[in-house]
């Protein structure tokens, strides 16, 4: 249904809505494009009820139209791509012929792969642990990484100098949110490199100050995603620009909820999808 001062949307339109729910719209950043950053957002199930349900009232400004050829299951990942598409294209930015390094094999870090890929990189690379190699490694190679690197068999930091002759990586994105890994992708920039943190740790985390100073290195730290991520999303998948197969199969009906919750807490799958 829709409100009587709905102006662009219609009954039965097939639309996926931004969680940014009730910010105030006239702030400095909801202005600027930027209502992920309002200090009175509320999201579903974060200051405000869930999505858990048979309806949802949205505002028409958080909508966004699902193409005809795109399916619910598809559309269900435009959210974790644009938190990766706002970091690292929008933010950070990828320049065609550059080296990027992600580290973290998760969902996020596997779908910032295919970004990165459609963005023109030349070189891609993945970190990873142990418990990533049976499926995630194959995955990360499969999306268009040209290495994929074990951060607990082998030494990274020797590993991409190798890769790149001793140049570094023009471009490293934090996904895992593990200090270790955040220190040591540092040492991995080239002078003048880029640095995306979108991982979140649980820990602080003390950086090098002065050695990141004297090598000229760029932090972008990112959160969430604005209205053009999501649009950008939409066109990347819907140009089959991306490869969703493997994030959209795992597709369990509401009353089903306790075995997909199950699912998704051991990390079988990628993602784990309700149909309500």
């Amino acid at each position: 249904a829709c409100g009587s001062s709905v102006r662009n949307y219609r009954p039965g339109q097939r639309v996926i809505a931004e969680q940014h729910f009730e910010s105030c719209g006239v702030c400095e950043f909801c202005l600027q494009g930027n209502r992920h950053w309002c200090s009175q957002k509320r999201s579903p199930g974060y200051r405000s009820d869930g999505a858990f349900a048979e309806f949802i009232a949205v505002r028409q400004d958080l909508l966004h139209e699902i193409p005809a050829a795109m399916t619910f299951e598809q559309a269900c990942l435009v959210e974790p791509m644009g938190v990766a598409a706002y970091a690292i294209l929008e933010k950070t930015g990828i320049n065609p012929e550059e080296t990027v390094v992600i580290l973290g094999c998760g969902p996020i870090a596997l779908l910032a792969v295919q970004m990165v890929r459609a963005a023109g990189a030349a070189r891609i690379f993945v970190t990873g642990l142990d418990s990533d190699t049976r499926k995630r490694f194959a995955l990360a190679r499969r999306f268009g990484a040209a290495a994929v690197l074990n951060a607990q068999q082998e030494n990274i930091v020797q590993r991409v100098s190798d890769l790149t002759a001793g140049r570094g990586a023009d471009v490293v994105v934090d996904l895992s949110g593990a200090p270790a890994a955040i220190l040591q992708g540092l040492q991995l920039l080239k002078r003048g490199g880029r640095f995306t943190a979108i991982g979140m740790p649980h820990d602080p985390v003390t950086l090098p100050w002065t050695e990141l100073i004297f090598k000229a290195i760029r932090l972008d730290f990112s959160f969430s995603a604005n209205y053009r991520s999501w649009q950008r999303c939409l066109s990347l998948i819907e140009r089959g620009a991306v490869d969703l197969s493997e994030f959209t199969h795992a597709v369990y009906p509401l009353e089903d909820w306790e075995k997909a919750f199950a699912v998704a807490k051991s990390g079988e799958e990628l993602k784990v999808i309700l149909r309500i």
